[in-house]
């Protein structure tokens, strides 16, 4: 129970508080109302400077309309201060964007105009056990009646708050679907006609899915032009590239372009190529395909390495029956939630990720780029031959005898951001080409031209001279190099050729290409005739998300999330740890002297007169005196848990005293300050 003194200690700064909190309020009143200071540690009320920009190019202004149904969800704590939470943010918004951003805020009632508004945008609501609807969602339009919902804001996805609001803002704002270029050797776009043909491929599940968010330009083996109004561009284990492939890959990331890459050292839908598939047509790796724009990155996928892990090992069924049918399998994971990075958009919301057979990234540390790792292995994993993706006969043995984890987590995933060179110093590959074939004829000439007949030479050196007096500036010979030349100019130019890239690159690069095979992330059920794919795992939204994060503008790339986290007393906890492994400490030393002690009266006890004799009072004495000790070892175990309770009861009270009274006597201190240094301007004005 709390003294009379504690009770006083923290009674009276309370007191105090209340006084200093109406101070405080109608100082800042006087000012306006509109300060506002963000404590928390992770600035969860903060708008970044990523939206703030976002909010400044806002062309035309936006329709907002906030659907809270704030009355009713009140009986609901945490959903009411999520709810308050949305809605200040989005004031703050408004504000911010000076007059673009037009909100509505709209508590609608059963069966009112604006319930039936809310259930006509899509919006959904919570039903509560007494039959009360709660709406929490949004609306934003635009002039032209764009528009896009956020049906109902999930409490799950709070850390996330700022990144949804700024990305529907922005998309409604853009207008459009982002367009993604596609280049893939692998067979992920559907073939010929589903029930009448009966080689009909319907391809793989994730281009569906890509199908219906995105505007998808699939791009040939051979491509020569990267099709203009490209936004994002999508690598997902290429076929081998020339140098002129590279060069249009190389200048549309320095130019602003986006790109999401996936790499593979050992591609498993090659080895497991579908019936009928020509041998060869989709390489066995892909790690060092675009290694000479990585060289210039500074970045790498380990070649001809994959990653094994223990940890993170999927379950197989490797045949046979019973529990020893199913074991870990090394080179096939299952990266979970705490693998990958909880404050990126990417990857915030995921649980789970497939992979298998995939490969490691490194970040050389001459590299220009920052990196942020959104999926790693475990750190019991190790690298091993990318052939042991072809399959591991003997698991069992394998866990036993060959796997060696080394004591590093491997970068599966990474974001890469920064400014860096071009990989063709020189210029276009054509435009060296061409010189090439320039200096290769006049070679030819040459050669040509020393093997002629005297007499031939003659002829041909009065040719010469005749075509002279028909060009009496003398430049037949020169005129078609001149013009050439001009033209590969031209066409250099043309091109825009970048030496440097005009701003941060921005590209997501995997190590496997396996994980968007169907057979890795989804079960394909047949309902009604039709093909509904189940996902078991979150492969498909992992590259979603990674499109439409790197879709957005450059403000949204650059938002993370701010989880919102349990704050515990650190302090606190410090204290507590210290003083138990005191305690403990003290605990062993008085139980050994405990057992020492009782072993002594043990001995003494035993040493009584047989028959009943009497102890003599030196023996008397010495076992009272160890009694005694054994109580007063006692009182010190007890006073060392009370000292522990003390300690803690007194920071308690500190904490109590700065919390709610030095904290708003700080403020109050500002507010002052503000409105003395706003009279003095007044005054001097």
């Amino acid at each position: 129970m709390m003294s009379l003194k504690s009770r006083t200690a923290i009674g009276v700064p309370i007191l105090l508080a209340v006084v200093l909190f109406f101070a405080f309020n109608a100082i800042v009143e006087r000012l306006g109302g509109r300060a506002t200071v963000d404590l928390t540690e992770d600035g969860l009320f903060t708008i970044s400077e990523s939206t703030k920009k976002l909010l400044a190019s806002l062309d035309q202004p936006v329709e907002v309309t906030f659907y809270f149904s704030e009355d009713a969800a009140r009986e609901y704590p945490q959903l009411f201060a999520y709810g308050r939470r949305v809605r200040d943010m989005l004031k703050a918004y408004a504000e911010l964007s000076g007059g673009r951003i037009r909100l509505t805020i709209l508590d609608p009632e059963p069966f009112s105009k604006e319930e039936d508004e809310a259930m006509g945008a899509g919006l959904k609501s919570f039903t509560t056990p007494d039959g009360r609807k709660i709406y929490l969602g949004l609306v934003v339009r635009d002039m032209t009646d764009r528009e896009a919902v956020i049906p109902f804001f999930d409490p799950q996805r709070e850390d996330l708050l700022e990144y949804d609001l700024t990305k529907i803002i922005n998309n409604v704002a853009l207008g459009r679907r982002a367009t993604v270029a596609l280049l893939t050797s692998l067979p992920m776009k559907p073939r010929g006609l589903p029930g009448f043909s009966e080689n009909s491929n319907p391809g793989w599940a994730i281009y569906d899915q890509l199908r219906q968010f995105f505007t998808i330009e699939d791009l040939s083996p051979g491509f020569r032009k990267i099709p203009k109004g490209t936004d994002i561009l999508v690598i997902i284990h290429p076929p081998k590239l020339d140098d002129t492939q590279l060069y249009l890959i190389d200048q549309f990331i320095l130019k602003g372009g986006r790109a999401v890459i996936f790499l593979d050292p050992f591609s498993e839908a090659s080895v497991n190529r579908p019936s009928g598939q020509m041998p060869g047509l989709v390489p066995i790796a892909s790690e060092t395909t675009l290694s000479r724009l990585f060289a210039v990155w500074g970045v790498e996928i380990v070649p001809e390495k994959i990653v094994a892990d223990r940890q993170l090992a999927q379950r197989v069924t490797t045949g046979g029956i019973g529990p020893d049918a199913i074991k870990n399998y090394p080179v096939w994971l299952r990266v979970d939630h705490a693998h990958m990075a909880a404050d990126d958009p990417i990857t915030a919301n995921l649980q789970t990720v497939n992979l298998a057979s995939v490969g490691a990234i490194r970040l050389k540390k001459d590299s220009p780029l920052k990196e942020e790792v959104l999926l790693r292995s475990s750190t019991d994993s190790m690298l091993v031959a990318a052939n042991l993706g072809r399959g591991i006969p003997d698991i069992d043995s394998y866990w036993r005898e060959e796997f060696k984890p080394d004591p590093e987590s491997y970068a599966l995933l990474v974001r890469l951001d920064g400014i860096v060179d071009t990989a063709f110093p020189d210029g276009p590959p054509y435009a060296r080409d061409k010189e090439d074939g320039d200096a290769a004829g006049k070679e030819a000439k040459k050669e040509k031209a020393d093997r002629k007949a005297p007499g031939q030479a003659a002829e041909d050196k009065g040719r010469s001279a005749t075509a002279g007096k028909d060009d009496p500036q003398g430049k037949g010979g020169t005129a078609p190099k001149e013009a050439d030349a001009k033209a590969d100019k031209a066409k250099t130019a043309a091109t825009g050729h970048l030496a440097r890239s005009t701003g941060p690159i921005h590209v997501v690069l995997g190590a496997d290409s396996d994980l968007f095979d169907d057979r890795f992330w989804i079960q394909v059920q047949n309902v009604l005739g039709r093909r509904v794919s189940v996902p078991m795992a979150d492969n498909g939204a992992l590259l979603l998300n990674a499109i439409d994060n790197l879709a957005g503008s450059e403000a949204l790339i650059g938002l993370r999330g701010r989880r919102v986290k349990d704050r515990p007393f650190v302090v606190v906890e410090n204290l507590r740890r210290r003083a138990e492994a005191r305690l403990l400490e003290e605990e062993r030393r008085l139980e050994d002297e405990l057992e020492r002690t009782q072993q002594r009266l043990d001995q003494l006890e035993s040493q009584k007169p047989k028959g009943g004799g009497v102890l003599t009072p030196e023996q008397e004495q010495e076992i009272e005196r160890f009694r005694a000790r054994v109580l007063e070892i006692r009182q010190q175990l007890r006073a060392v848990q009370h000292e522990l309770v003390a300690d803690i009861e007194r920071l308690k009270i500190r904490l109590a005293v700065i919390n709610i009274l030095l904290v708003p006597a700080l403020l109050v201190l500002l507010a002052l300050a503000a409105a003395i240094l706003r009279r003095r301007r007044q005054t001097t004005h």
